[in-house]
């Protein structure tokens, strides 16, 4: 049974997380370019332990991709140490925002 986990920004700290123990967690990417590979996106938290072949890029019915983005981490505190020091890095000329999601949205994220 897979438990579910819940990040909130810390009052003294936004970009500090909390994360309750769970057994996976997965990263939303938020303001990806349209153009960005599952490569690219692993480069990004290449010094993370990321799931393999665990990152989903967000496609619209019309084929068009979305700028969004999962990815599955090994760990909760790989997950937690990449939100923390990762938000607002870029992909190209892009920011991007992390926000920490439920597994159940991370196997539904290609459903459109």
């Amino acid at each position: 049974m897979i438990k579910m986990i819940k990040a909130k920004p810390t009052k003294s700290n936004k970009r500090k997380l909390e994360f309750v123990i769970d057994d996976l967690i997965a990263i939303k990417m938020r303001g990806i370019p349209f153009g960005a590979t599952e490569k690219e996106i692993a480069q990004f938290f290449e010094q993370y332990q990321i799931v393999e072949n665990a990152i989903k890029i967000g496609v619209y019915p019309s084929g068009l991709k979305t700028g969004e983005a999962v990815v599955l981490f090994k760990t909760v505190e790989e997950a937690k140490r990449a939100v923390v020091e990762k938000q607002g890095d870029t992909i190209g000329h892009r920011w991007v925002e992390l926000i920490q999601i439920k597994y159940s949205q991370y196997i539904s994220f290609d459903i459109m």
